[in-house]
């Protein structure tokens, strides 16, 4: 980060792709763990899609152990088989520190298909009819 990444201003991003597989795919956040890092020195913690505005960043404070979670300005929908980039920012706001990130993950769900909630109603529906009977 910072210098030793060739920035010179302490940001750091990382880019990486996301794919969905038979279902839709929502994604609203991410949550990073900072293993070590200089003490008293921030981490600044920010997630957006590719050409898409940044949401809120998060601040970790220097040292290890700290976990916090930056959100996307909106959800982003992957639908079923393609793929989305996504920009993770980190920013010590200064030239010669380091973070040393023990993890970051996604956070979201996978949508389920309309026609598996219409097939569930219609069991619970011919349930009930047969029991009338």
């Amino acid at each position: 980060q910072g210098t030793t990444a060739g920035l010179g201003n302490g940001n750091a991003p990382v880019s990486f792709t996301v794919s969905a597989g038979a279902q839709d795919v929502r994604i609203d956040s991410l949550t990073t763990t900072v293993a070590a890092g200089n003490p008293g020195a921030a981490l600044i913690v920010g997630v957006q899609e590719a050409g898409a505005a940044a949401g809120p960043t998060v601040t970790l404070n220097g040292g290890s152990g700290w976990t916090g979670t930056s959100l996307l300005a909106a959800p982003v929908v992957i639908g079923a088989g393609q793929t989305k980039t996504f920009t993770f920012n980190l920013n010590s706001g200064s030239l010669n520190s380091f973070h040393n990130i023990n993890e970051f993950v996604l956070n979201g769900e996978v949508i389920p298909e309309p026609t598996a909630g219409i097939l569930l109603g219609l069991s619970g529906l011919a349930l009930a009819l047969r029991r009338r009977r």
